[in-house]
């Protein structure tokens, strides 16, 4: 999916650390060459900042940090998110992996990622959520949003029969009902 991207939504990936390490090399390069990418990351960080909070911003953070080309051949390792354990198949076509946890308010902010094709399962139940799509496509109900999109469903995002034509790249924001 990295490939066929926008500048916004390669913007988004990047922060996201969800963009290939191919794709991931030639972004950060254009980064040092091209004011519009910056313009678009800069834009992209206010946007998360203010959707995730700042201890989930921060989470988001140390995790694309951890996952730098140079980051994971310097640790002798994988990148994190490349390691079986920082994504969970939440169904087919879609993973998911934990941001940050607060115990006292009762929220949970993850993102997740669907493939091309992929659609979300049906629960008649679930606790409200908003999402930020960062990239691709992403259908509920008659509602269909694209990168930038913010969206509440007052009963689940991840729970809503929702699916992505192209594929997509999300935030989620879920608190306890």
């Amino acid at each position: 999916m990295n490939e066929d991207l926008s500048l916004l939504e390669l913007a988004g990936e990047f922060l996201s650390g969800t963009l290939s390490d191919e794709v991931l090399g030639r972004f950060e390069t254009r980064l040092l060459e091209d004011p519009a990418a910056k313009q678009a990351v800069d834009l992209w960080e206010g946007r998360m900042a203010a959707f995730l909070g700042r201890n989930a911003n921060a989470a988001l953070h140390a995790a694309r940090k951890g996952r730098s080309p140079s980051a994971g051949s310097a640790q002798g390792g994988p990148p994190p998110e490349k390691s079986p354990k920082a994504w969970s198949m939440l169904a087919p076509g879609v993973s998911g992996m934990a941001l940050h946890y607060d115990h006292l308010v009762g929220s949970m902010v993850y993102i997740a990622r669907l493939e091309p094709g992929a659609r979300l399962p049906t629960a008649e139940q679930g606790s409200p959520e908003d999402c930020l799509l960062v990239s691709g496509d992403f259908s509920l109900d008659e509602v269909t949003l694209r990168a930038g999109d913010d969206h509440h469903a007052p009963t689940s995002v991840i729970h809503s029969g929702g699916s992505s034509e192209t594929g997509a790249v999300m935030l989620i924001r879920a608190r306890d009902i």
